[in-house]
């Protein structure tokens, strides 16, 4: 997908180029706008097919966690199930990633040291993010539960 945008960004740039070059600009910003126009297009181009890039990637985000969960199914059924998992619940995600800014600035703050308090609690709440996409799934993440509360 990134290389369709890019193709198509440099077809834009081209025939800008071309039609301001032969449309009576001036000679000195002929020389000058083109490359401008070229950075700023290629900029922009890229960075939304970096947002659109990512955000496609966030169906696919619970793959890792299905695959342990069903350790039966194969890597193209985990994406499957992923997808129909996160479908609906992208936004909650985001938010949920976006919750944890804050304790990344504090922990940012301590040279890195309160990261070894942050990654374990982001990653624990993702996986209660998992689980309360599919409550009625008791697999192997449930069995923490079992061994926690013993």
């Amino acid at each position: 997908m990134s290389g369709t945008v890019a193709i198509i960004s440099i077809l834009i740039i081209i025939f800008q180029f071309a039609f301001d070059t032969f449309a009576g600009i001036s000679p000195e910003l002929v020389t000058a706008m083109p490359l401008l126009k070229i950075a700023t297009y290629s900029f922009v181009i890229y960075t939304i097919s970096a947002i659109i890039t990512a955000l496609l990637s966030l169906k696919y985000i619970l793959a890792r966690l299905i695959s342990i969960d069903h350790p039966e199914l194969t890597g193209k059924e985990c994406v499957a199930e992923s997808r129909n998992l996160m479908s609906g619940n992208i936004l909650k995600y985001i938010f949920l990633n976006l919750s944890f800014i804050g304790w990344a600035f504090l922990a940012v703050f301590t040279f890195g040291i309160g990261m070894f308090w942050l990654a374990p609690y982001m990653q624990i709440s993702i996986v209660s993010f998992y689980r309360m996409l599919n409550p009625e799934d008791k697999s192997v993440l449930y069995q923490v539960d079992d061994i926690v509360n013993q």
